[in-house]
């Protein structure tokens, strides 16, 4: 089964590489993950510097910027439609995982009833967050599709 962690980006190119490079360092099997970058930015992102390295990212440009709320659900809906995914977490661009943020997290899946907000030791230099400063939105959808329809796992488009 698969963890596919969803990014939505907007802005700063750099944030989004960032993010996604501390995904690549992680120690979580690489075979394991399907990434999927949502761009909400109105300039198209190329797959070159994004999947160097890495051939789990997928890369969805919207045509114009939907916000947070619909630009996740983008994200959430392609996660949904591959069967071999069984878990979601959903990132800000501008997060920098530690190493062992993944392993950890999933490590203790079984113990997530809701979306949990998780807040590994961090430090700030020079505006930018290292660790984990960001809330990890994480769903184990084996253990919610028991009792929900997948559509009632999206954010409300009014967020």
């Amino acid at each position: 089964m698969k963890l596919a962690i969803i990014i939505l980006h907007f802005g700063n190119i750099e944030d989004s590489l960032g993010c996604i490079e501390s995904i690549k360092k992680s120690d979580f099997p690489k075979e394991r993950l399907k990434i999927i970058l949502v761009n909400n930015d109105l300039n198209l992102i190329s797959g070159s510097r994004i999947k160097s390295g890495m051939t789990q990212i997928q890369i969805i440009n919207n045509s114009k910027n939907l916000g947070f709320a619909k630009g996740m659900n983008v994200g959430i809906k392609e996660a949904l439609s591959d069967k071999d995914v069984s878990d979601i977490l959903l990132l800000n661009n501008d997060t920098v995982l530690e190493k062992n943020t993944l392993s950890k997290l999933m490590d203790r899946k079984e113990e997530i009833v809701s979306p949990i907000m998780v807040i590994f030791g961090s430090t700030i230099t020079e505006g930018r967050s290292t660790g984990l400063l960001a809330v990890l939105f994480m769903l184990n959808l084996q253990r919610i599709t028991n009792t929900l329809q997948p559509e009632s796992i999206m954010f409300p488009d009014a967020l």
